[in-house]
């Protein structure tokens, strides 16, 4: 087989052509504590049963296999390299070592600037979370490293490192719920898994319009020997879908055509765009310390919660305490506009090469989600226009009662430490990460919960819940 030496190590020519392949990949195992299958730790998840944190419930411990396997195809042409990336996933992971899965992660022409296909979003950042896990900040739906995005892109390239990109992004995978709350209750109902989630489009009080127009993102990035920083921006259509009623508090009378079970009649919200912006870098050559790395990344978000926000829709009860927080791109009820949702946060990380075998990093992180105070008056009963029921002691559609201190907001951090990354032989890593996140709902009082799979109705104080989690991971790479 011939060699190829056009664009690196690695390539052979095609057989009787004249375009270059190579092919890579890797082979992962891992083996966690305290974590889903996708690497957020079991108290994050989607207010399933698994955050109850009980011996039925609660899968502690998972065991992971996955296969990574890549090719990538390229030839000169009049217009410059034509080039062709794919990537396919195979995982098998716990409970029951039964749950198999197949993905496509990555699969994009590029020529002349221009990406069509699945590939990174342009609003990645240099990776500022240095460990071998996803964690919090990073999980699916913030990154798009591991499942990669549909989009369209063109990059400029300016010279020395510079470039600038410029892309149309499928906009579902960073969808977040727009929740009209003047629908029935218990539009979050946080203890019986009942919640809308990233990809509802009008299921239960969920009430985001359907995707019509795609995501557009933006960077600006330098990549030099001294590392690389990226500012990104992204707009986000986070339009709801129709009005169920009319709203007497803010004056609101619906057509007396408007059906609410099927409400196409009821007038709506209108079209609402969010937005994201932020911005990261990497040091990779620090004074004194040959292979270290240093990052620091920061994001914000309006009305664009998938842009910044790893984990949506809190729900953790842990012994007596539970802790509850809504994920949405906004909320509205009959009548109203719709109030988007605010996402920040900040993370930062360092890694030490104790010997070019041997590293080891340390991390943290910092988010919060708030809501505008109409929003927090309608989920509490306090403003114009609140649904029928709701109170302070009673937020619509939570399934709580006997709060005191009645606010949807939440903040999250996390601080670990890869404790190691060894290689042994060339292209062979292993790693132990230990990490601890909390979370820390504004919501105070006592909650009364119903049951949900072996967790008793019962009341419950609202709080701060801490978990403490682990992956060991062993990685064979081969040519990327």
């Amino acid at each position: 087989m011939k060699i190829c030496d056009l664009y690196g190590a690695g390539y052979f020519y095609v057989p009787g052509t004249d375009t270059c392949m190579k092919i890579g990949g890797y082979v992962r195992f891992s083996l966690t504590y305290d974590n889903t299958g996708g690497n957020v730790f079991a108290g994050a998840g989607f207010g399933g049963v698994n955050s109850f944190f009980n011996r039925r419930d609660t899968q502690d411990l998972n065991f992971r296999s996955r296969v990574w396997m890549t090719g990538d195809v390229r030839s000169q042409t009049s217009m410059g390299a034509l080039r062709s990336y794919y990537a396919a996933q195979f995982t098998n992971v716990g409970p029951g070592d039964t749950a198999t899965g197949t993905a496509i992660p990555r699969a994009f022409i590029q020529l002349a600037g221009f990406t069509f296909g699945r590939t990174t979003s342009a609003f990645d950042t240099p990776d500022a979370l240095s460990s071998l896990t996803t964690a919090i900040f990073d999980s699916v739906g913030v990154s798009t490293s591991s499942p990669g995005i549909n989009a369209v892109q063109y990059t400029a390239q300016f010279g020395n490192g510079v470039s600038a990109t410029l892309g149309l992004e499928s906009p579902d995978q960073r969808r977040r719920a727009v929740v009209n709350l003047s629908r029935p209750a218990n539009s979050f109902n946080f203890f019986t898994g009942a919640l809308p989630t990233n990809s509802a489009i009008s299921s239960g009080a969920a009430a985001t319009a359907g995707g019509n127009v795609p995501d557009i993102v933006a960077n600006i990035d330098v990549t030099q020997a001294w590392g690389s920083a990226r500012l990104v921006g992204a707009l986000h259509n986070a339009s709801g879908d129709y009005y169920t009623g009319s709203n007497a508090g803010i004056g609101y009378v619906a057509p007396a055509s408007c059906i609410a079970a099927t409400p196409v009649a009821c007038g709506s919200p209108g079209e609402t765009w969010g937005y994201a912006f932020g911005g990261g870098f990497t040091i990779t050559q620090i004074p004194g310390l040959p292979g270290d790395l240093f990052g620091i990344t920061a994001k914000y978000s309006h009305g664009a919660s998938g842009y910044t926000q790893g984990v949506q829709n809190l729900s953790i009860i842990n012994g007596g305490t539970a802790t509850v927080g809504p994920g949405t791109d906004g909320v509205f009820v009959n009548g109203s506009g719709i109030e988007l949702t605010d996402v920040w946060y900040v993370t930062a990380a360092f890694q030490h090469n104790w010997a070019p075998n041997l590293k080891t990093s340390i991390y943290g992180g910092y988010g919060a989600v708030s809501y505008s105070s109409n929003a927090r008056g309608w989920m509490c009963g306090t403003t114009a226009g609140a649904p029928a029921g709701a109170t302070t002691a009673a937020p619509a559609g939570t399934g709580m009662v006997g709060v005191t201190n009645c606010n949807p907001d939440y903040s999250y951090w996390q601080a670990g430490s890869r404790v190691f990354q060894w290689t042994p032989v060339a292209n062979l890593d292993i790693g132990l990460d230990l990490w601890y996140t909390s979370f820390n709902s504004a919501f105070a009082g006592l909650a009364a919960t119903p049951a949900a799979g072996a967790q008793p109705a019962g009341i419950h104080t609202m709080g701060t819940n801490g978990v403490w989690a682990a992956m060991f991971q062993v990685q064979r790479s081969f040519w990327p």
